[in-house]
């Protein structure tokens, strides 16, 4: 689980999504967004809302991709 309430990784969870999130959109410095309680898909509509990009399947699904591959790292 991203926010440690379940396993605590150190902040993996919020790492790979930042980067894989700069990274995918071409964002340099992706928006602080909170991530206690929340899904992985509402944590990426309210990134998506901040950065001007479409919260389409799509994109959702390309972060997605990227986080994951990111989280063994």
């Amino acid at each position: 689980d991203i926010d440690g309430t379940l396993v605590d990784v150190r902040g993996a969870g919020g790492a790979s999504l930042r980067t894989a999130f700069a990274d995918v959109f071409d964002v340099v410095e992706p928006a602080q967004v909170p991530f206690s309680g929340r899904t992985d898909r509402g944590i990426a509509r309210e990134m998506f809302s901040l950065h001007g990009i479409a919260d389409t399947n799509r994109n959702f699904q390309a972060l997605r991709w990227e986080y994951l591959t990111r989280l063994p790292n």
